[in-house]
């Protein structure tokens, strides 16, 4: 409740919010790319409507919208991964802003690594 307070009624600045439309889009035209590979290889990589049904819930809101299809849990197709980090990120950006008194003006807060290589062919 006190997220929704505190950050319901903030202006948003137009070009960061088309600014960041561009980013989503370049992303879903590179997931959509690498979906494509690898359907064409026979590597499923959506999950359809057949397989059952899915919903995306917003963190904040609530909010739940049906979806005829989703990527499956391969963290190398871009929107898989935005989506994976975003919670974190965003718990850790309220953090940072409100709770870490005198944090600086640089903070390391996150390392991310990966798990073995994939080895191709």
């Amino acid at each position: 409740y006190e997220l929704l307070r505190r950050n319901s009624g903030n202006k948003v600045d137009v070009f960061k919010h088309l600014e960041r439309i561009g980013r989503d889009e370049a992303i879903r035209l590179q997931s959509d790319r690498i979906d494509d590979r690898l359907e064409g290889l026979g590597i499923p990589s959506r999950r359809k409507k057949q397989d059952g049904t899915f919903f995306k819930v917003g963190l904040l809101s609530g909010l739940a919208k049906q979806m005829d299809e989703q990527f499956r849990h391969i963290m190398f197709i871009p929107a898989v991964a935005v989506a994976e980090r975003r919670q974190l990120r965003n718990e850790l950006t309220y953090w940072i802003d409100n709770i870490l008194p005198n944090k600086g003006k640089y903070l390391r807060y996150m390392v991310i690594t990966c798990g073995e290589n994939v080895r191709i062919y």
